[in-house]
């Protein structure tokens, strides 16, 4: 095996790693996953496939998983918009998860999808509990808004390590 490919793979995954935890930061602070670094996850996760060629699943797959991705989230969103009359989600959670879809596959996605939610309910009621005991509100979970991306990060960072754990022949198997 060729060393251009190991090194490439272990480049674009910290790379991914590291475009995850930007994407979170963001959204925390400011409510917002912007486009350009989510197309960032998604061309990297290109060229990851690229690398990783045939270890990380076949094209197919990952067209798959992005559509899966993207568009199981899409419908998610557009059931809560309606239930709840007010957006109760933005685009960019869907092509986070579109993007991740790539990375992962269509089995992948759907995995951090689920894993993601339940990192973001971890998350809300780790801050619900914070506010009560800092603050002495009496929040409910019901009333809490809380940034849906930095779960979804932490659910394809989960299934990513997961996934990919002694899948890829890294430097020919040293």
């Amino acid at each position: 095996m060729l060393l251009w490919p190991s090194i490439a793979c272990i480049v674009l995954l910290i790379f991914g790693a590291l475009l995850l935890v930007w994407l979170s930061a963001i959204d925390l602070k400011m409510r917002l996953l912007p486009d350009e670094l989510t197309l960032a996850f998604a061309v990297t996760g290109i060229l990851f496939r690229f690398a990783a060629y045939p270890h990380a699943g076949s094209w197919i797959d990952a067209g798959l998983g992005c559509i899966a991705g993207g568009g199981a989230l899409a419908l998610v969103r557009a059931v809560a918009n309606r239930a709840y009359g007010f957006e109760t989600m933005g685009l960019g959670d869907v092509k986070l998860m579109a993007s991740a879809g790539i990375w992962l596959g269509i089995e992948g996605a759907i995995t951090a999808l689920c894993v993601g939610a339940l990192c973001g309910v971890a998350h809300g009621l780790i801050v619900l509990f914070y506010r009560r005991i800092k603050n002495k509100s009496d929040d409910t979970f019901r009333e809490m808004t809380i940034p849906a991306g930095p779960g979804f990060c932490a659910g394809v960072a989960i299934v990513a390590l997961l996934h990919f754990n002694g899948a890829l022949p890294l430097f020919g198997g040293l």
